[in-house]
């Protein structure tokens, strides 16, 4: 029986850049087996709730990211979640980073 090795990626993002290249550039790559994105976040959640993605990529306002991050977490701890800030100091990547502390 061959193990499966491809990644499931779930995008949230802004209705502005659901056609994005570098969402393209994702969705085709082959280690990709399964890609979905959402551009409301009340979707996003039931995105992630039902389809259980490897990984989540949450590109929104900061505030948006943080909260969405934090309440996904607690369902899904095992997904990786990242989070993309134009946003460049350390305060904005600190609190993306504590928005899914370990839960041990």
């Amino acid at each position: 029986m061959a193990i499966d090795q491809s990644f499931r990626i779930a995008v949230i993002t802004t209705p502005d850049q659901a056609n994005a290249d570098w969402i393209n550039q994702i969705a085709n790559d082959p280690r990709v087996g399964w890609i979905d994105q959402s551009a409301a976040l009340g979707g996003a959640v039931d995105l992630v709730r039902q389809n259980r993605p490897d990984v989540v990529i949450v590109d929104r306002a900061v505030n948006e990211a943080e909260q969405f991050i934090r309440q996904m977490y607690t369902d899904t701890p095992e997904t990786i979640y990242l989070a993309i800030s134009q946003e460049a100091d350390m305060q904005t990547m600190r609190r993306l980073m504590l928005a899914a502390p370990a839960m041990s």
